[in-house]
């Protein structure tokens, strides 16, 4: 999910997917990649675990599997900042 692109362009899409996976820094928790974590980020997160959807964004605890640990972590990590 790509939440920077407006419009329907194929390569303007393929674009902005190079551009996000040439960032050099990746927060983890920063599940909508505004280099913000906040509350917005566990909506995202939750929305994932129930559409039982992956993705690599929202997996904060790196096991292959969004679920209910990635939630606890990702609130740990907006309470410690």
């Amino acid at each position: 999910m790509v939440y920077r692109y407006y419009g329907s362009d194929i390569d303007e899409i393929y674009n902005i997917i190079d551009q996000i996976l040439e960032e050099e820094e990746w927060i983890i928790g920063d599940i909508d990649f505004n280099h913000i974590i906040n509350v917005q980020d566990i909506v995202l997160l939750v929305n994932f675990i129930l559409d039982s959807s992956y993705g690599f964004s929202a997996d904060v605890n790196n096991d292959q599997i969004v679920n209910i640990q990635d939630v606890i972590i990702l609130i740990n990590i907006i309470l410690n900042n």
